[in-house]
């Protein structure tokens, strides 16, 4: 199947931590290149330009970083030797488990799983 370009930029989209997450990732330590951003108060911009070359002053407060969910798990994974497995379920339903032996089920989406998998790595397992 060939999909035309305006097709795949809306089926295709990167998934970004929540601000609370991000807050968190800040907190603990992340500091990593990212192409998201939150700034006042959790207003998001998602511009694919290296956050370097913005001119944050245009916002009158220190950015924090907005990784992917991917990159969070990545993150957590080879800094902290965190692994998070997310599970799909034959009802639609996923869970998540971090490979310490937690696991929690019955989120709506693959992408509701990874943001509450991260985020309770960051509040119980990072230190």
């Amino acid at each position: 199947m060939i999909f035309m370009k305006q097709e795949c930029e809306s089926i295709i989209k990167e998934q970004y931590v929540s601000f609370e997450v991000a807050k968190l990732l800040k907190d603990k330590g992340f500091k990593e290149e990212t192409y998201g951003n939150y700034y006042l108060g959790g207003k998001f911009d998602g511009k694919f330009e290296e956050s370097s070359k913005v001119n944050w002053n245009k916002f009158f407060k220190t950015p924090i970083a907005a990784p992917t969910q991917q990159m969070a798990m990545r993150w957590l994974r080879e800094v902290h030797d965190i692994k998070i497995m997310i599970r799909p379920y034959v009802d639609g339903t996923y869970s998540y488990e971090i490979l310490n032996g937690f696991w929690y089920v019955n989120f709506d989406s693959y992408e509701d799983a990874a943001e509450e998998a991260i985020k309770y790595c960051l509040e119980n397992l990072v230190k």
